[in-house]
């Protein structure tokens, strides 16, 4: 417990580097087609913190069952959407790619430091 303060200052870091990181994957795809609006910027970035959060509160607990169940929700949730459109399917791939990188990536960090 007494890590705690450590782990707030990884994930802070994790979201300013995931920040600057779906800056640049945003825009490439924005270029492709319109898909992906300025209006859902904000939204976006929360729901993404929150995401993050979710898998790195599960891993930091030892519950690595998390990531499965972190991909039947976005998959369920995906069910309904156009998948004929290439530009959104990408970006939800990769972005999803990306974000499980950046988190395993930070635990990986705690734990070689932690140990």
């Amino acid at each position: 417990m007494t890590n705690i303060p450590f782990y707030i200052l990884i994930f802070f870091l994790q979201e300013l580097f995931a920040l600057v990181v779906f800056h640049f994957i945003r825009r490439y795809f924005q270029k492709q087609n319109n898909a992906i609006t300025a209006h859902s910027w904000l939204y976006s970035i929360m729901k993404g913190i929150l995401e993050r959060l979710f898998i790195f509160m599960g891993l930091l607990n030892d519950m690595p069952m998390v990531i499965g169940f972190f991909g039947a929700l976005k998959l369920g949730t995906r069910l309904d959407t156009d998948k004929n459109d290439r530009v959104t399917n990408d970006y939800f791939l990769i972005g999803n790619i990306v974000s499980m990188l950046i988190v395993i990536s930070s635990y990986l960090m705690i734990k070689q430091v932690v140990g």
